[in-house]
C-alpha cells in the first residue's frame, strides 16, 4: 500500500529565521550540513499574519509523519476488516460502513497529497 514518495524526505521540522528584521517561519528537512544550524529549507511562508505563518509551517512540517501514520492506519484497518469478514467476530454494519468511509477519505487525501 505504501507508495514511493516524490516529496523531500523527512523528517521535516519547523524553524524560524530573522530576515530583514522580521521572523520568518521555514520548514527544514534532514540533518544540518556541516557548519549549518539546520537542514535544508523545504519552503518558507510568505503570507501575512505571523500566527497563521507559524500554524501553517508546523502543519506542513508534520505532513510526512502524518502521511506515514495514515498509511499505517489504513493497513491496520484493512487488516481488521478482512480478518473479521470471514470469522464469527463480525463487525456491526455501522462500524464497517464508518471504516469503509474513513478508508475512502484517507485514500483520497493521500492521492491528493501525491498528485494523483
Amino acid at each position: 500500500m505504501k507508495t514511493e514518495s516524490k516529496h523531500t524526505p523527512g523528517p521535516w521540522t519547523f524553524d524560524e529565521k530573522e530576515t530583514d528584521g522580521r521572523m520568518m517561519p521555514y520548514i527544514r528537512a534532514g540533518e544540518p550540513m556541516p557548519g549549518a544550524k539546520s537542514g535544508r529549507s523545504v519552503c518558507c511562508a510568505t503570507m501575512t499574519g505571523y500566527s497563521e505563518w507559524r500554524a501553517n509551517a508546523r502543519l506542513i512540517a508534520a505532513a510526512p509523519d502524518m502521511r506515514d501514520a495514515l498509511h499505517g492506519m489504513m493497513l491496520a484497518c484493512y487488516g481488521v476488516l478482512n480478518s473479521c469478514k470471514d470469522s464469527h467476530n463480525n463487525i456491526p454494519e455501522k462500524y464497517r460502513l464508518d471504516a469503509s468511509a474513513a478508508l475512502l477519505a484517507a485514500s483520497k487525501a493521500l492521492d491528493k497529497a501525491e498528485g494523483k
